[in-house]
């Protein structure tokens, strides 16, 4: 999933996160006053209403156990030595320990 611009590395583990489409400039009442060539990925909650607030740089907290499973997916899925393999799920479980002051 390609993460809107506005959203940081943490957002996709976030559960106020609503992805959606940014077709161009919108006015209540109108409807859209002029389309982008191609929409732009958005979150439609910060779109919407701003994001919500929570401990982390303004914003709520990350499912860190959803964040911890996706991450060991994806590291069993890469090529690599075992010296690698060994390091990125190292750095995984220093991500779950660190979620676990957010729980």
């Amino acid at each position: 999933m390609k993460l809107p611009p506005e959203c940081d590395a943490l957002c996709e583990w976030r559960v106020c996160l609503q992805p959606g489409e940014n077709k161009g400039t919108y006015n209540q009442g109108v409807g859209y006053t002029s389309y982008y060539t191609t929409p732009q990925p958005c979150c439609m909650t910060r779109l919407l209403g701003g994001c919500p607030d929570g401990p982390i740089g303004g914003r709520p907290a990350p499912d860190t156990a959803k964040m911890v499973k996706d991450l060991r997916g994806q590291v069993g899925e890469y090529t690599c030595t075992k010296k690698v393999h060994r390091a990125a799920d190292r750095i995984v479980d220093i991500v779950r320990l660190l979620g676990k002051g957010y729980e």
